[in-house]
């Protein structure tokens, strides 16, 4: 059950926040904070997000294995010369 005896906007809120993650703006960001904002200045309310690893709906058995290193042989991932190390545990997003 998504939502028990609350507020069915709070729980709409966070559950299109993901959506924003392709091409966040920073009027999303903003929205964020208002909305954390509400629930902090509201003690009765609360937002509970559950951090544990869930299972993929598709088994990557499935999957065959293709190379396509003939097609991509000079194919690398292009990432800044200031991005900061890695941290923490990987995040699925789903």
């Amino acid at each position: 059950m998504a939502v028990a005896l609350g507020r069915i906007d709070i729980a709409f809120c966070i559950a299109i926040m993901p959506r924003y993650l392709v091409q966040p703006r920073v009027g999303h960001l903003h929205e964020v904070y208002h909305l954390f904002g509400y629930l902090k200045s509201h003690d009765r309310s609360q937002s509970v997000l559950d951090a544990s690893r869930r299972r993929l709906l598709v088994d990557e058995q499935c999957f065959v294995k293709q190379d396509w290193t003939d097609f991509y042989k000079d194919a690398q991932e292009p990432i800044p010369p200031k991005a900061p190390e890695p941290r923490g545990n990987s995040v699925i997003l789903s």
